[in-house]
């Protein structure tokens, strides 16, 4: 019951989800969102230098989990804090919907690998030309999906190095 209105402002979401859509080659990519596990920083913080190295905008998402090591970031990620930015009935605070909304990105990259309401919240509310993920979800979030097994133990950046050659190679 707790979560019922955010389950109904996703499902609303995805109703009236549109967005203009298409592959990207990796080299027109400009702007990237990425959304990734906080536990797996040590992960992808090399995927995030080598995509600003590259002179792409990054910016990064993870939400706050409720217990672990206290992580000190860059300025470009930013932690959702769900303890203290979310409304009584367990929504995101208009503010950081405003936030959110204000990135510019053409390229979404959602490195997670469990189910978390508020990115898939998020995830409704994408306007990227191009969107890669690596879980497939109850929606059609992605245009690209490179499956991600945490058995098999592929690394995080060997799964990104993968990636980016295959989108190297569009046309």
């Amino acid at each position: 019951m707790l979560d019922y209105f955010l389950q109904k402002s996703i499902k609303s979401g995805f109703k009236r989800y549109r967005r203009n859509s298409c592959f990207l080659n990796y080299n027109d990519i400009k702007a990237v969102l990425v959304f990734f596990e906080m536990e797996e920083w040590e992960s992808v913080k090399p995927i995030l230098e080598e995509l600003r190295a590259e002179g792409k905008r990054v910016a990064a998402w993870t939400v706050k989990k409720e217990s672990g090591k206290k992580i000190s970031f860059p300025y470009y990620v930013r932690v959702l804090d769900t303890r203290v930015e979310i409304n009584w009935m367990r929504m995101l605070t208009p503010e950081v919907l405003a936030e959110f909304d204000r990135i510019e990105y053409d390229t979404l990259m959602d490195f997670t690998y469990t189910e978390n309401d508020y990115i898939l919240y998020l995830l409704s509310r994408n306007k990227s030309r191009f969107c890669i993920g690596t879980m497939e979800r109850e929606y059609k979030v992605y245009d690209f999906i490179m499956l991600r097994d945490r058995e098999t133990g592929i690394d995080l950046y060997d799964l990104y190095w993968e990636m980016k050659n295959y989108l190297l190679q569009i046309q």
